[in-house]
């Protein structure tokens, strides 16, 4: 699931939440939001890769496929949850190590690992 190009941050993310801070990183292919509190609390985070999004808020992992509707050209669905090779994520979010901090890293690999 590794990418030849580096997770980078986007530097205006809009914010849309009240009471919810947003961080974004792209790569070409895959992208990852992360939330913060007001406080800057990490409060959860997204990785969509390839055809999965993997979505962890409230102590809880969940991991479904993306639809991309491409008949009909509408925005992203999320189906059905489904397995997949999280050794292949953690393995992914390593390579990302020097474009993502340390606490979010750590906080990333204790969801995954807590699965």
């Amino acid at each position: 699931m590794e990418s030849p190009n580096p997770l980078t941050e986007l530097t205006h993310v809009k914010q849309t939440e009240p009471g919810i801070f947003r961080r974004a990183f792209v790569d070409g292919d895959n992208d990852l939001t992360v939330w913060y509190s007001l406080d800057k609390r990490l409060v959860g985070f997204q990785l969509s890769i390839y055809d999965i999004a993997m979505t962890y808020t409230d102590g809880k992992l969940r991991v479904q496929k993306v639809d991309y509707c491409e008949k009909d050209n509408l925005a992203p669905v999320l189906r059905e949850r489904i397995q997949v090779d999280v050794d292949k994520v953690v393995e992914y979010l390593k390579a990302n190590d020097d474009n993502l901090d340390r606490e979010l890293m750590e906080y990333m690999l204790g969801a995954l690992e807590g699965r």
